[in-house]
């Protein structure tokens, strides 16, 4: 699924273990700042990141306000070559994010 506020990857390493990393692309405005207007920017920003292998969930990533915009994540997972790994976002304006790719 082709997603244009995600840059997704996941490659195994020496290790043997496969690094998932996923850039996010999004505000994450925490409700205190300012427009060049002075007129307060509304919070808008990510709350949940959920991982998945061949559709299981296998990190479920709570955030906040704090988070920083366009975040880049990471996690070492245990998945074979092939498998299909996902990120799905979720903000507190209920909109919704999700990028899939196969392990290489």
């Amino acid at each position: 699924m082709a997603d244009t506020t995600f840059r997704l990857q996941a490659k195994r390493g020496a290790d043997g273990a496969v690094l998932v990393k996923a850039l996010i692309r999004h505000p994450n405005h925490n409700g205190l700042g300012r427009t060049a207007d002075g007129e307060p920017i509304p919070p808008h920003h990510l709350t949940e990141v959920v991982v998945a292998v061949n559709g299981e969930p296998v990190v479920t990533l709570h955030t906040g306000s704090g988070i920083a915009a366009n975040p880049l994540l990471g996690w070492k997972l245990t998945a074979a070559t092939g498998d299909r790994v996902s990120v799905a976002w979720l903000d507190n304006l209920d909109e919704r994010g999700r990028a899939e790719t196969t392990v290489v």
